[in-house]
Parts: C-alpha cells; sequence; structure tokens
C-alpha cells in the first residue's frame, strides 16, 4: 500500500487499485506481492515479477520498468535505502535518480533474493535457502547456520539504532553482532515482515503483529491473523492483513 497525498494505492492478490476508502478503481487484475514508495512515485511488483512505476500526481503509469534496462528484470523483492533496490535471482539492481546498475556476485548465484537492506557497513542480502550475504569493500560473507542464524530462509531485514535484525520463515527473529548473528526473544517464529516506526521495531508473522515497546513485545492488529505487510503513511503505521488494514497513531 502507498499514499500519496489523497490518492490511495493498494495491491493484493486480486489486483491494483487506487482511489481512496470507499471509492476504488481497479487498475490491474494480476497478484500484487510488493508496492513500494520511492522519488515521489508508487512502484508495484507483481506476481509474474515486472515492476510497474505509478505517477498518482499526473497518473502517469510506466510498465515493466526493468525490461530492457537488466539483463534478468525478473524482481522478487523491492527496497528502499536511499536508493531503490531490486532483488532477483543470484543479484539485484539499483536505480537512483539517474542511473541503473546490476550486481550478480559469483557466491550469489542461483540464490532468490527476499530481503534487501544498505547502510553504513554494506549492502545486506536476504535469501530464501542460504541466510544472510553482507557485501562490504572488503568482499561478501555469508552468515548462516553455522553463524548463529536459526533459520536460512530470510523473509525481512530491518535496522534500528544501528542493529540489524533479520526475520526468518521458522526461525524467529535474530539480531546481527559483527559476522554472528544472536536470537532475540520474540512472540511468534515465523516473521514475514519487519518495519520500524517512530523508533520501534514491529514485527508481523502469519499469526499476528506485534510492537516492541520498553522491551516488551505488545499485540497490534488482530489476534491469531496473518501479516502480510506494513506500509508507513501519514506518520501512522498500517498492520496489512487478507482482510483489511488497521492503523496506528
Amino acid at each position: 500500500m502507498a499514499i500519496l497525498g489523497r490518492k490511495w494505492l493498494i495491491g493484493g492478490p486480486e489486483g491494483l487499485w487506487d482511489g481512496e476508502p470507499g471509492n476504488w478503481r481497479s487498475l490491474d487484475q494480476r497478484p500484487v506481492r510488493q508496492v513500494s514508495q520511492f522519488a515521489g512515485a508508487a512502484w508495484v511488483l507483481f506476481g509474474d515479477g515486472s515492476v510497474d512505476k505509478l505517477d498518482l500526481s499526473t497518473g502517469k503509469r510506466y510498465d515493466d520498468v526493468l525490461f530492457g534496462a537488466a539483463k534478468r528484470p525478473w524482481t522478487s523483492v523491492l527496497s528502499v535505502c536511499g536508493n531503490l533496490l531490486f532483488g532477483g535471482i543470484g543479484g539485484w539492481v539499483e536505480k537512483s535518480s539517474k542511473t541503473t546498475t546490476e550486481t550478480r556476485p559469483e557466491t550469489l548465484r542461483g540464490e532468490v533474493v527476499t530481503a534487501m537492506l544498505a547502510g553504513a557497513e554494506g549492502t545486506f542480502i536476504g535469501t530464501q535457502s542460504s541466510g544472510v550475504f553482507r557485501t562490504s569493500k572488503t568482499g561478501i560473507e555469508n552468515i548462516g547456520l553455522l553463524q548463529g542464524l536459526k533459520d536460512t530462509w530470510v523473509t525481512s531485514l530491518a535496522t534500528l539504532a544501528g542493529t540489524v535484525y533479520v526475520g526468518t520463515s521458522n526461525g524467529g527473529l535474530s539480531r546481527l553482532n559483527g559476522d554472528r548473528a544472536e536470537a532475540v526473544s520474540v512472540p511468534t517464529r515465523s516473521i514475514n515482515h519487519l518495519a520500524v516506526w517512530h523508533g520501534t521495531l514491529v514485527i508481523g508473522g502469519n499469526d499476528g503483529a506485534w510492537a516492541n515497546r520498553l522491551g516488551e513485545w505488545e499485540r497490534i492488529g488482530p489476534d491469531d491473523t496473518e501479516t502480510t505487510g506494513f506500509a508507513l503513511a501519514d506518520d501512522g503505521l498500517f498492520v496489512l492483513t487478507p482482510y483489511g488494514a488497521y492503523r496506528y497513531g
């Protein structure tokens, strides 16, 4: 979901719509995996791996933006970290306001990228089967089971107060400390999404969503309901579920 001005853009298994609550217009019937905001536009990742750019202020739409701009345009995940990152198979594409670059390290050959995070310590790449890879000026290193990660299927990454957190499919939450992963006590083992809102870490899984307040996990959103995503807009946090969106703040 994205909110630009007074216009909303929402996507899900049944397609893509714009408008506002109570007044929606169907834009596309393809399943939507993710909606992100970058450079004043909305970027929509569809189930077929293509990404469209929508300028909601002008109504212009740019279809399959990576086609012809990257050798492997199929996208598995979007991440906004200063620039816009498109994760794929074996690497990623990075788009700034002026350039588009493609990176395919040999160590990521065949890996499906499921989460990305870029920061001062390098670029962190979560994968579907091999944990986290961290790239830096000195090379690329893997943080997996031997380094303390409880599950190598990484679903999400977030940074808070200089610490990188890793959400996994069935191994709960970990934080990275150098080249090691340390388990963090959380109320669910299955984490789908991470977000940072007002300096608070928020987790969402198959059985609900929680915010960490003063070291304690407080449930947000409906009980025992899958969290399909988080959206930060209008200074609020939206917990997205198969049955609707719930706003906090």
